[in-house]
């Protein structure tokens, strides 16, 4: 007679290998033939995104775009404000230990800094500051024993077990387009000075073989009126979208983790029934990726043995996820931005721009600290008609002790925070009041490392030491036995010991407790 193994699978991340990284991008810009040459430049920023990545062996190649936007003060008789934005593109190759092709890449990138230097009124040259972000995930499906057959009287122990079963992972493309109306009330658009794109509001929901995303697209937009002043405006709109990831064996109690990243966007100035620019004409394209797990409970034997032969497991420690929790919260910020005396006074604020910035995210039981600070762009008119139109920039910092029930150190949590909403008020001719809301979205997966049993040998029970067993044997229990350590010591069932020494349904035993142990028959 042979022992059988019965098996359960189920698919884990074996291993996730995350680091962060900085490189430095230069590039040039060239200002347009069309565009005036540069005089001074007001405000500099950029974003990046992640187009693609090649994974090797230990390397992983990164492929991007750098969008730069640029507001100059020009070197023409009026002074007047233009704008450059254009894309870069970038390239890294990076070095990381135990990469492999097949791993699934989680690429996040963001521009800590620019710098830049005028060289001449037609050229600038930009040095960049970029952090990258790479977790590469490793998925394998694992197979554990659940239970033995092939004898009789074979003793078995199983313990539950509860394990984030990993379903699979998919991403999708999205392009959205639409005509978006300049508000009544404001004036006709001349000339557009630049834009900005982020995803707000974003859910999900997760149905059979799918993951249902939605969200919304804030616009903002910095323009020129065509008014008699040329006066500067600013505008936002919201675009819905709405998209399916496909993800075979997702259901209803799955649940799923998903980014959304921008990858490109366009927008120009359209015409109404008037003739008049009242129309902003754009398309954003952006990616949206799932990863979906399913909470699986699992019975698996933790050991096991029988009088007839020697059983002996070969273990493997797995480092499984067996929860994942999501939780959504808010920062409500307001603090008053002073310009100081160095610099010209508000006469009006036309456009402020607010960009988010983790410095600390710790991990506490049943809470979360977020630390961190927003950058804060402020474009205004002064009464200097010398330098008519400033810039000022201020970091204002801040530091939030969530409390998320569930929550422990040990656990991997990745943040996503975005500014929900904001407006400002102009306080005097140096102070502006600023008011927002910073949209938190954490997800926690608990991990846990836990010796499964893989495969099973079993040997023949020496002739002698079968033998020598006695009919009866008075055992005195020491600290830490329990009924099942005894009686795979001796070969025998705990029923069996229970039977002899009435002994309750409870396995409860005292240090120095007098058992008899009798000796099964085996019957081969």
């Amino acid at each position: 007679m042979a022992l059988d193994t019965v098996k359960e699978s189920f698919r884990v991340i074996d291993s996730v290998n995350e680091e962060s990284i900085q490189t430095v991008v230069e590039n040039d810009v060239i200002v347009p033939d069309v565009k005036p040459d540069i005089m001074r430049i007001l405000l500099l920023d950029g974003e990046i995104s992640i187009t693609g990545t090649d994974i090797s062996n230990d390397r992983i190649s990164i492929s991007g775009t750098i969008k730069y936007k640029i507001l100059y003060i020009s070197d023409d008789e009026n002074s007047s404000i233009k704008s450059i934005n254009t894309n870069a593109p970038f390239n890294s190759d990076l070095s990381i230990s135990s990469a492999r092709a097949g791993m699934i890449p989680l690429v996040k990138g963001e521009i800590e800094h620019i710098e830049y230097t005028l060289l001449n009124g037609r050229k600038a040259n930009l040095k960049s500051i970029v952090k990258i972000d790479v977790k590469l995930i490793n998925e394998a499906d694992k197979e554990v024993i659940c239970d033995l057959k092939g004898y009789d009287d074979i003793q078995v122990l199983k313990e539950n077990v509860n394990v984030n079963n990993f379903i699979g992972y998919n991403n999708a493309e999205i392009l959205v387009e639409d005509s978006l109306e300049v508000p009544s009330g404001k004036p006709a658009i001349k000339e557009i000075l630049r834009n900005d794109v982020k995803i707000v509001n974003k859910d999900h929901k997760v149905s059979e073989n799918k993951i249902y995303v939605k969200g919304e697209l804030n616009i903002s937009t910095l323009y020129i009126a065509d008014d008699e002043q040329g006066s500067f405006q600013s505008m936002e709109h919201e675009i819905p979208f709405s998209k399916q990831i496909d993800i075979e064996g997702a259901g209803e109690n799955s649940s799923c983790v998903v980014d959304y990243n921008v990858i490109d966007y366009r927008f120009e100035a359209g015409e109404d029934s008037d003739g008049e620019l009242r129309y902003l004409n754009g398309e954003v394209s952006l990616t949206v990726s799932g990863r979906c797990y399913e909470r699986k409970n699992m019975s698996v034997i933790s050991d096991a043995y029988t009088p007839q032969t020697i059983i002996e497991f070969d273990k493997e420690d797995l480092e499984v996820e067996d929860s994942i929790m999501e939780n959504k919260s808010q920062i409500i910020l307001k603090d008053t931005i002073t310009i100081g005396e160095e610099n010209p006074d508000i006469s009006e604020v036309f456009n402020v721009m607010c960009s988010p910035y983790l410095s600390e995210f710790r991990i506490l039981d049943d809470k979360v600290v977020v630390e961190g600070y927003i950058k804060v762009n402020m474009l205004y008119v002064s009464n200097n008609t010398e330098d008519p139109v400033s810039c000022f920039q201020q970091e204002i910092p801040f530091r939030q002790n969530l409390d998320i029930k569930g929550m422990k150190p040990d656990m991997k949590c990745n943040l996503d925070m975005d500014i929900e909403h904001y407006n400002y008020s102009v306080v005097s001719v140096s102070e502006v009041e600023i008011r927002m809301a910073i949209g938190l979205n954490i997800t926690g997966l608990n991990k846990q490392t836990i010796p499964f049993m893989v495969d099973v040998t079993e040997k023949d029970i020496p002739e002698n030491k079968s033998s020598r067993r006695p009919s009866m044997t008075i055992y005195y229990t020491q600290q830490g036995d329990n009924l099942w350590k005894i009686a795979k010591r001796y070969l025998t069932t705990i029923d069996e010991i229970k039977k002899f020494n009435n002994i309750g349904d409870k396995d409860t035993i005292l240090p120095g407790q007098q058992i008899f142990i009798p000796q099964m028959i085996v019957c081969k």
